[in-house]
């Protein structure tokens, strides 16, 4: 990927409302785009149709945005876009797949909470789950960020950490349970 001062100048260009910026965003960041929609989504179809309304929601949020990361603005808005389509796809056929096992493992966490996507979708909660994964083991941070946040599978996540699928299972559920404690601990869920 870039550095910060690259992804300066291409969040320079979205602000000079300079069109060619979309073009040079689609050859950097585009494949890495595809693969967080289509761990999604599984389809490749749909996952290049969010990575094209990746690059128009980026283009109508910068300006006022000005990301300092801009994969990370973008991977932001894909998982948005993504997510969006997997929940209207589901509420179409109810089935299970890989990212709704994902999502019901995460879900587990926060049953009981009355207002689990507003407590979600805040800044407050955003901010309280960073700061847990800053201080756990890098196995667990990384193992976290990967199922939650890209949808991998347990095997993916075993091979690109060189562990044991069981091992990446177990390391889960201990930080999914912490991060229960903590979230019951500051009020976000009843205990």
């Amino acid at each position: 990927m870039n550095d910060v001062s690259t992804d300066k100048l291409l969040v320079d260009r979205y602000w000079a409302r300079d069109e060619s910026v979309l073009f040079e965003v689609a050859t950097l960041y585009g494949p890495y785009l595809f693969t967080v929609a289509n761990n999604i989504l599984s389809d490749p179809e749909d996952s290049e149709e969010i990575v094209n309304d990746t690059y128009l929601s980026s283009w109508n949020s910068i300006p006022p945005h000005r990301p300092q990361i801009l994969l990370s603005f973008l991977v932001k808005i894909t998982r948005r876009h993504s997510i969006d389509r997997y929940r209207r796809r589901q509420a179409l056929k109810r089935g299970s797949d890989r990212y709704t096992l994902a999502l019901d493992e995460l879900g587990e966490i926060v049953a009981g909470c009355e207002q689990t996507d507003q407590a979600l979708e805040g800044q407050a909660v955003a901010d309280l789950i960073s700061g847990f994964l800053a201080q756990e083991r890098a196995a667990a941070r990384q193992a976290f960020v990967l199922r939650y946040f890209f949808g991998l599978q347990i095997e993916e996540i075993a091979r690109l950490l060189g562990r044991g699928e069981n091992t990446v299972s177990s390391i889960l559920y201990r930080t999914r349970q912490k991060l229960r404690a903590l979230l019951i601990s500051e009020g976000w869920l009843h205990g």
